[in-house]
């Protein structure tokens, strides 16, 4: 056995190295071979593999090999990523780029006439990031990610570990970890698209990890002093993780009272329930201003679902239905096992264990709430909040199906060569996911590409140092002010953008300077404009060039990289 598993961590390391080599030698500079997301998928389930032959009681130094295995896993494709552009990825990290540099020039958190964003009033995130890029110097693209995105990502490894180690088996623990390194919303969240948010889900999983361990950890003074300090932090972080907080807490005492029975629990969580409310309205009400009236808005907005949610939904779409559920199949297939890991424990032996059941209802409520948010318009742009706490929970229960299974005597080999192939898909599709994946999405058609080429880069600088007019573009280049500060060293300085919706627009209009990224509209989903709700264009493909000819025809082209041209 002990000959086996080094031989396995001997050719996971060899895979490691070779993944580095492929991706550090592509051929195309920002795009990473297909063949390099099958040798992490390969790795993933070399891991898996271990984990399962793994002992009962595992030696120090075979937990850490597991977890430096799971933990290389997530940040190999995060870094391979984020070294394919200068610029950060995502589209929300470019608007906290700018407030936490601007926070860092002044020394002071700047008004909301200064920087319009609501986050100016809970500025905990950037903060957070300001601080190590003064200790260490470093960009913000690299200090978010190491600060926010991977300190997160090792939170919920340490908070997942320990919850599921106190419920279930060590062997679980670890495939909970190893699927939450894959998770497509969770590897967006802790590498490509960096946010308050980010940090806020981390939060949001210590406190419910308090609260299910609650007779342990919050029964003393200290404890609970530690969850005050949790809300406080989390309250000022981010207000949709900041809700998930209250409603894990409300689904706790909904369980207390009717499943255990137990008013003294019930009392005691009632009682943080209200101070989740009371400082909620004080910060939201009073501290923010912003926070209070749009929470009133999405409860509204709740009751205006069902069908004509769900056919909203499709006639929006620019691409066929299969097309997203290509995309987002990895997500589906994590919720589709980890439901019925949740089904398998409420009604097998585990169903006796209150905090077993305490975990399982709030992870369905994520997991199905996440499922249906799509076709919901209260969670309207919060979709992959929904999805990456779900798929951090739902990691738990694909863990202990996947345990069950193998460890199942009736048609061994059949079953655990099932679990093997199934599992490398999962991990192949999280990898290739439209959410987590920049350069090579597995469906490009329905896949926003947010990271900037060099070419770019140096068309956008044009545009902000050597013209006066308004800009007109993908709503993906629109980030100048982002360049400014974070590049050019400028101060903040909103540029005014024109609103053309369609390449007719662009032709007719002579007030703008018009930029467009060849390679962007031939090979991905984009959206002219101003707004992100307008209908998206599919790529051009191989009639690009027709397109930018017809342009090109009526207007005066006064800049050009190549990938990139600037018309008048």
């Amino acid at each position: 056995m002990k000959n086996k598993v080094l031989l396995l961590v001997i050719f996971y390391f060899l895979l490691f190295s070779i993944s580095w080599l492929i991706s550090w030698n592509r051929t195309k500079p920002y795009v990473r071979p297909e063949i390099y997301f099958i040798i992490l998928s390969i790795m993933g389930i070399i891991t898996l593999i271990q984990v399962l032959m793994s002992p009962k009681s595992m030696p120090k130094f075979c937990k850490l090999v597991l977890f430096s295995e799971i933990f290389l896993l997530s940040v190999s494709f995060n870094i391979t990523q984020q070294l394919l552009y200068q610029t950060v990825t995502g589209r929300d990290p470019w608007g906290h780029w700018i407030l936490t540099e601007t926070i860092i020039r002044t020394g002071h958190i700047p008004s909301f006439n200064e920087i319009p964003s609501p986050y100016v009033k809970i500025p905990n995130f950037h903060i957070l990031i300001a601080t190590y890029m003064l200790i260490s110097g470093m960009t913000y693209k690299w200090a978010s990610y190491l600060v926010a995105g991977t300190g997160t990502l090792l939170l919920e490894f340490f908070i997942i570990y320990l919850l599921t180690r106190s419920l279930f088996k060590e062997n679980i623990a670890f495939l909970a970890m190893l699927f939450v390194a894959v998770s497509d919303v969770v590897l967006c969240m802790t590498g490509k698209n960096i946010v308050p948010n980010t940090v806020g889900i981390g939060l949001t999983l210590l406190l419910l990890y308090l609260f299910i361990q609650q007779e342990k950890l919050i029964a003393h003074l200290k404890g609970k002093f530690l969850v005050v300090i949790l809300i406080l932090g989390l309250v000022f972080t981010h207000t949709i993780s900041y809700a998930f907080a209250l409603t894990q807490l409300i689904l706790l005492i909904i369980l207390d009272f009717v499943i255990n029975k137990d008013k003294e629990s019930v009392r005691e969580n009632l009682c943080w329930t209200l101070v989740f409310f009371v400082i909620a309205i004080f910060v939201w009400a009073f501290v923010s201003g912003f926070y209070f009236e749009g929470a009133i808005m999405r409860i509204r907005w709740f009751f205006v679902a069902g069908d004509e949610g769900v056919q909203q939904y499709v006639q929006n779409l620019t691409v066929p239905f299969v097309y997203v559920i290509l995309a987002r199949l990895g997500m589906l297939l994590l919720f589709g096992t980890g439901s019925i890991g949740i089904l398998a424990i409420l009604t097998g032996r585990n169903r006796h264990n209150f905090k077993v059941i305490k975990l399982a209802i709030v992870s369905a409520f994520f997991i199905v709430t996440g499922i249906v948010a799509p076709f919901i318009p209260t969670f309207l742009g919060i979709n992959e909040r929904l999805w990456y706490y779900g798929e951090v929970l739902g990691s738990v229960y694909t863990g202990y199906l996947i345990s069950r299974v193998w460890q199942s005597k009736r048609f061994r080999l059949i079953k655990r060569s099932l679990v093997m192939f199934s599992a490398f898909v999962i991990m192949w599709l999280m990898f290739t996911a439209s959410i987590s994946n920049d350069d090579n999405p597995i469906v490009k058609e329905y896949t926003i590409r947010t990271g900037w080429y060099d070419s770019e880069i140096l068309t956008a600088k044009f545009a902000i140092t050597r013209s006066s007019l308004p800009i007109a573009t993908d709503i993906d280049f629109q980030h100048f002010s982002s360049i400014k500060v974070g590049m050019l060293n400028e101060s903040f300085r909103k540029d005014p953008i024109c609103n053309l919706k369609t390449f007719d627009d662009i032709i007719r209009n002579g007030d703008c300077l018009v930029l467009m990224r060849m390679n962007l509209i031939q090979e991905r989903y984009f959206v002219l404009g101003k707004g992100y709700s307008q209908r998206a264009y599919l790529p051009f493909g191989a009639e690009t060039k027709r397109v930018l000819a017809r342009i090109i025809a009526f207007k005066n082209t006064i800049y050009t990289t190549g990938n990139t041209i600037a018309v008048v």
